[in-house]
């Protein structure tokens, strides 16, 4: 299970990072057009370039967004599965390693107790942090498509493809920010809170044990 982990953790990092490259991509067009819808604005063939490029630059961006997705969905249903096998039995792992070296205290069952809660937190630390990261990334996806479409020049004579830009940034944006939806049963969705409640009912657990023996 532990090279499981890692072999996901290096496969969410790589994702997240062409994800990061992505949204900074789409942060990039407003800025790659800002020359050119300054300068000569007045003229029909500058308008025409205008709209033209920021097609093809929304395009391609959306075309790697899709690509992206497509291989999320396949990460997708590995990470929640190995986040449910590590989640419970965490829990699991926890309590009963903790009743134990309670029961039999020596040097060697708290460097075993204290191995086990750390590698198992740090597992599911992982998974919930780049969950996380995923979402922020995707978010910043989201809030660029918002602004660029908040920025969109508006001319009579280009009308339709002003509004076709705007109908297609916002369904990039919405997209976008529903993109990302990690859970398993029992867990709604996988974030650093899930991870923060787990440490806090493993304290419990260890709280009840103590008082018990």
């Amino acid at each position: 299970m532990y090279g499981c982990t890692v072999t996901v953790v290096i496969l969410m990092l790589g994702f997240e990072a062409e994800q990061t490259i992505l949204a900074h991509n789409f942060g990039q067009i407003h800025n790659d057009l800002q020359n050119l819808r300054q300068s000569h604005w007045d003229c029909e063939l500058v308008r025409k370039q205008y709209w033209e490029r920021l097609g093809t630059l929304v395009r391609v961006s959306f075309d790697q967004q899709q690509l992206l997705l497509s291989h999320l969905q396949e990460l997708q249903s590995l990470v929640e599965t190995l986040f449910f096998y590590i989640y419970y039995s965490a829990l699991i792992l926890f309590g009963s390693d903790i009743f134990i070296a309670m029961n039999n205290p020596s040097v060697f069952m708290y460097i075993a107790v204290a191995g086990t809660v750390f590698i198992n937190s740090l597992e599911c630390f992982s998974l919930c942090y780049l969950v996380d990261c995923l979402k922020d990334a995707f978010e910043s996806i989201s809030g660029h498509m918002f602004y660029l479409c908040a920025r969109l020049p508006y001319s009579k004579d280009h009308h339709k493809d002003y509004q076709d830009m705007r109908t297609t940034l916002q369904i990039i944006a919405m997209s976008s920010r529903n993109a990302v939806s990690f859970g398993c049963a029992g867990v709604s969705e996988i974030s650093i809170d899930v991870f923060t409640d787990m440490i806090n009912t493993c304290y419990s657990v260890f709280t009840f044990l103590r008082e018990m023996i």
